[in-house]
């Protein structure tokens, strides 16, 4: 489940003029579950997403496509 985005580091990205590179880290809430110090072991993967640039795209729309981003990794697997 793909939580709520803050916005503040959308901020920070159009403040600094750097794209943004969304990254999703799948399956390591299954090797270190909350409230837990054991790390189980077994397989977690990183996807790093194409950079999403942040021209002439206020934060709420940068956010949506960074969102959409991570969607599309998401529905793949």
């Amino acid at each position: 489940m793909l939580g709520e985005f803050k916005q503040g580091s959308f901020a920070l990205a159009q403040e600094a003029g750097v794209a943004v590179v969304p990254v999703v880290i799948r399956k390591a809430n299954e090797r270190l579950p909350k409230k837990n110090l054991v790390v189980k072991p077994g397989e977690v993967y990183l996807d790093i997403c194409d950079p999403v640039d942040i021209t002439g795209i206020g934060k709420n729309g940068l956010a949506a496509q960074v969102r959409k981003e991570i969607e599309k990794v998401l529905e793949r697997v």
